[in-house]
């Protein structure tokens, strides 16, 4: 069954439906609450009801992601916030608690239960249980439901700020030298500064921030970019640092002694003693090869210094997407331009999906005259072994305002009707390439660009051939919460495979695929700054973990330890101006 999916709901239908959704929820736990327990009375209604709820939540989520529409985005915001507020209220229930945890006692009951409705009892009470269902103390209970309310207010305020708090920085062309032809194609111009010459308008939107930072020649324009991209937010190191000590208090009331040992509980590392061991046990192993990496990045800097006739003031953060696309230019021997050439937007999505269709033993058959959110959305039909799998769709031109680059989304879960049919799950993936004016233009892509894009694709076939029972452990929820990237990760890998490039790929002139030399060169490539890019992830783990764990007796401020452990284990500074990073990490 392929319930057609309505992408055309304005502001007003989408609180109706949240509303409404609250509503039929909180009148079924009410009558799971008093009926006896068992799990064709107590869990089994309640997931029936939420396959439906999550599919209409995941649409109303995404539609709040792509919408032109302030009103509809706002609309999205404020279901999210409801919804969620309910989710952790009706979690708390303990007379709902109590039906539940009846159910995950029964052994004689959970023995006839498959191996997924079991894992779904499991997952009832241990999600009950770490809202506070089980505390006996009233007060404990109400100022927990608080906290928790005021956490999901304070990570949306958090959240909206990144993703609406856009800036303008005007540069001469001069001051772009470097950055490629379709950097300026239809780029806004206005006047300004003493001189009063043409400025070109650059935003903080990530595709200007990353694209500058990567090909501007001059360090003034970078560190002009850098420091207004990282100090947008900095009304969010306030929401930080409350949200840290909320989290503190939430986790005491939990029985537990700090966030991050309730965070880690479930997960592999158990508790935030092995999490530090593995992490510092990275950094230790990576601060060799980081050093030497750096040293290289330092010695390419020098050089142009020395040429410009400047003197070198040292590293920084604003140096390091430049010099390294300068060092890959030159361990490749070849430039983006090249590469670019034989990437073509179009194509190289079309053979992604040929590649996946092999790889996954599923035919694709593009979809004519279904609705979608715009005109020149793609829908593709996914069929395993015949049997209809579920939908993608594919929008590569779209122009909301926020969001990254490429991403894959659920527009709904997969899962198993009452009436014995089958719900089958649809994904997306949007990717906000620009449209050129000239129809003639081919918009060429980066091997960066084409990694993000078999990265989502991967992540769009991982939603729609997933097959669970039941919407809650649809897609990443089947797994661990350790490996939920693991699928996607894998996939992208294909990007740095020489073969899998070639098929990808055809030159927009000749339609000659990439020579495996030039393939063979950006594989061998990858491992180039690895090192860096590593202790960085390495840097913010720990970093979340020294927040998280702290005992509340310490009076640095979250910034303040964010830019000192940053320098320390990174390895490359932000420089001498003080930025506030933290306040836009998603």
């Amino acid at each position: 069954m392929a319930t057609a999916l309505q992408f055309d709901v304005d502001a007003d239908e989408i609180l109706v439906r949240s509303i409404n959704m609250i509503a039929k929820e909180r009148l079924l736990l009410d009558q799971i609450a008093t009926a006896p327990p068992s799990f064709a009375e107590t869990i089994k209604p309640l997931a029936e009801l939420r396959n439906v709820h999550m599919s209409e939540f995941a649409l109303i989520q995404f539609l709040g992601s792509i919408t032109a529409s302030q009103a509809v985005h706002a609309a999205s915001l404020e279901a999210e916030k409801m919804i969620k507020e309910f989710n952790a209220e009706s979690l708390a229930r303990s007379d709902v608690f109590q039906a539940v945890q009846a159910v995950a006692s029964n052994d004689d009951e959970l023995e006839l239960l498959c191996i997924e409705d079991r894992r779904l009892v499991e997952q009832m009470e241990l999600e009950s249980r770490r809202h506070g269902a089980h505390l006996d103390d009233s007060s404990a209970k109400q100022q927990l439901q608080t906290l928790t309310a005021r956490l999901a207010e304070l990570e949306q305020l958090f959240q909206q700020n990144i993703r609406e708090t856009r800036a303008r920085v005007l540069f001469t062309r001069g001051e772009l030298a470097g950055l490629p032809p379709s950097f300026f194609r239809a780029r806004e111009e206005c006047r300004g500064g003493d001189d009063d010459d043409v400025k070109l308008v650059v935003t903080t939107d990530l595709g200007d921030y990353l694209t500058l930072m990567q090909h501007a020649r001059l360090e003034a324009t970078r560190r002009a970019m850098f420091l207004v991209h990282n100090t947008r937010c900095r009304g969010n190191v306030a929401l930080l640092e409350e949200a840290v000590g909320l989290r503190r208090e939430k986790a005491r009331l939990l029985g537990f002694h700090t966030h991050a040992e309730y965070t880690l509980q479930p997960l592999m590392a158990r508790g935030p003693h092995a999490a530090h061991a593995m992490l510092s046990e990275l950094r230790t192993r990576l601060a060799e090869l980081g050093t030497g990496e750096l040293e290289q990045l330092e010695q390419l800097k020098q050089a142009d210094m020395q040429a410009m006739g400047r003197v070198y003031e040292g590293f920084f953060e604003a140096d390091r997407s430049y010099y390294a696309a300068r060092q890959l230019q030159q361990t490749r021997r070849a430039d983006d331009d090249e590469c670019r050439g034989y990437f073509e937007l179009a194509p190289v999505v079309q053979q992604i999906l040929a590649l996946f269709q092999e790889l996954f033993a599923v035919s694709l058959a593009k979809q004519e005259g279904v609705r979608a959110w715009r005109p020149d959305v793609d829908v593709y039909e996914v069929r395993e072994a015949s049997a209809l799998a579920g939908h993608i769709y594919v929008d590569l031109h779209c122009t909301a305002p926020r969001g990254p680059r490429v991403v894959a989304a659920c527009l709904r879960p997969g899962y198993d009707c009452s009436d014995g049919t089958r719900q089958v799950p649809a994904a997306a993936l949007v990717a906000r390439f620009a449209r050129p004016a000239d129809s003639s233009v081919p918009v060429l892509l980066a091997h960066a660009d084409v990694e993000a894009l078999v990265r989502e694709l991967g992540r769009a076939f991982q939603h729609v051939l997933c097959a669970t029972k039941w919407a809650q452990f649809h897609s990443s929820r089947a797994l661990e919460q350790d490996f939920v990237h693991v699928p996607a990760q894998t996939l992208a890998r294909l990007a740095w495979n020489v073969e899998a490039l070639q098929r990808i790929s055809a030159h927009h002139r000749t339609g000659e695929p990439i020579p495996a030399a030039l393939a063979g060169r950006l594989v061998a490539a990858r491992p180039q700054g690895a090192a860096l890019d590593h202790l960085r992830q390495v840097f913010l783990s720990l970093y979340d973990l020294a927040i998280h764990n702290a005992d509340g007796e310490s009076h640095d401020s979250v910034d303040e330890l964010f830019d000192a452990m940053n320098a320390s284990i990174s390895l490359v500074p932000a420089g001498a101006t003080r930025t506030f990073v933290v306040a836009r990490l998603g």
